[in-house]
């Protein structure tokens, strides 16, 4: 029986965790720097004679796939102490 609180605990810490760095992702993506990234480059785009399109939807996808490539390591440690 302590098992099942104990699970059901940790199931509300992580979603509560999970809810706290969403935002946290959130306020960061509407960060001044990430505008001033997508104006850039869609500016060099457009310089180069290229098409700009979908650049605010492409930069955001990079950056997710490289912040999950980095945590990638952590994974397992995190998990064993599950």
């Amino acid at each position: 029986m302590p098992e099942n609180g104990l699970r059901e605990r940790r199931s509300k810490s992580g979603r509560a965790a999970a809810l706290l760095v969403s935002g946290c992702g959130l306020r960061h993506a509407a960060d001044a720097a990430h505008s001033a990234m997508v104006d850039k480059i869609t500016r060099r785009l457009m310089w180069a004679g290229r098409r700009a399109v979908l650049v605010g939807l492409r930069v955001p996808k990079g950056q997710s796939a490289t912040a999950q490539l980095d945590d990638l390591p952590l994974g397992p440690g995190l998990w064993a102490g599950l």
